[in-house]
């Protein structure tokens, strides 16, 4: 059983078994030369026997047509996902907002059971 399905049915495998995901990070090299995309990596994520798979927005070639099957594929495979955002609410950018909400609404589009939110601030330097 997948910690998503254990996750589902009430349960955790976290007192037994820590989850393990696979970062898009690690692929960033494929991603970046376009040689891989985003639903590539959520099938190696399956076949390397790993519980989940962390995604991040900028890595979306064709989002319209490769979230349904990001989606479809995490859900065959029992997948936990979470959606690692640079975007945050108090971004200085005037879209920073918009598009915080469009990686939040994505996210939702994966959703298959349990779905992490990760949202990560990046800046140059945090100030008082």
């Amino acid at each position: 059983m997948t910690a998503a399905q254990q996750h589902r049915k009430g349960g955790t495998r976290m007192d037994h078994h820590r989850p393990i995901l696979i970062s898009v990070m690690q692929y960033e090299d494929e991603l970046n030369a376009r040689t891989l995309a985003t639903p590539d990596v959520i099938a190696a994520a399956a076949r390397l026997g790993a519980d989940g798979i962390e995604i991040r927005p900028e890595f979306w070639r064709d989002k319209p047509r490769e979230l349904p099957e990001a989606h479809d594929l995490i859900a065959s495979h029992g997948l936990l996902v979470t959606n690692a955002t640079r975007n945050t609410f108090f971004s200085a950018e005037p879209d920073g907002p918009a598009r915080l909400r469009e990686d939040i609404k994505s996210k939702g589009r994966l959703e298959t059971g349990l779905v992490w939110e990760s949202v990560t601030i990046w800046g140059e330097k945090d100030t008082p």
